[in-house]
């Protein structure tokens, strides 16, 4: 069951201790949902507009950057945060230039929570400025 008035997780990563870690981290202050893969992220990702989407950067059925064109079209002020020990990848320059967030293996959980937080507050202003150009379009068009 949703809690609306906890910020919205979704944490996909394969590895079942790592995930259950994050989980454990998270759940107190967010309504945490978990997945193991980029097809399941992507169900989940169509159900629900998550705040933040935390993504292990190597999926067995893809990888974290498969997914930036699902978080537009699906969750557009959903702000990731990458998990990854690929710092120079081509897929981590996207999702910087995204205005996402990178997180480099191995991590400190309070720098994690820091992330988070960051997060949530991007994802904030990123669904207020959708919703004023979304009505500043509406009052052009009039």
């Amino acid at each position: 069951m949703r809690n609306p008035a906890k910020p919205s997780v979704l944490v996909v990563d394969d590895d079942i201790l790592a995930r259950e870690t994050l989980v454990a981290l998270l759940r107190d202050d967010h309504d945490v949902t978990e997945v193991g893969s980029c097809a399941a992220a992507r169900s989940a990702l169509k159900s629900w507009p998550f705040d933040v989407v935390i993504l292990d950067y190597e999926l067995p059925d893809g990888n974290g950057g498969d997914l930036l064109a699902e978080l537009d079209a699906d969750s557009p002020a959903s702000i990731a945060i990458l998990v990854t020990g690929h710092g120079n990848d081509p897929t981590v320059l996207a999702f910087r230039n995204r205005g996402d967030l990178v997180l480099a293996k191995p991590f400190d959980p309070s720098v994690l929570l820091s992330y988070v937080r960051e997060a949530v507050q991007l994802s904030k202003m990123r669904d207020a400025n959708l919703r004023l150009r979304a009505r500043l379009a509406g009052s052009l068009a009039s």
